[in-house]
């Protein structure tokens, strides 16, 4: 899987794991993949910021 893609499905989890307040979602992630789930709550946070400007 190329990385780009890879980046773009993440963006897309983690628009979905925002919207609907999955944060145990995220940390049933990070037992099997820490950095995968790192990533998501990276983006998320990202998200909500420019959400709030």
């Amino acid at each position: 899987m190329k990385p780009a893609v890879m980046t773009m499905d993440l963006q897309l989890l983690a628009d979905v794991l925002r919207e609907n307040n999955c944060t145990s979602l995220i940390n049933a992630i990070a037992e099997k993949d820490f950095q995968v789930a790192q990533m998501l709550d990276v983006l998320i946070v990202e998200d909500k910021w420019e959400d709030d400007i």
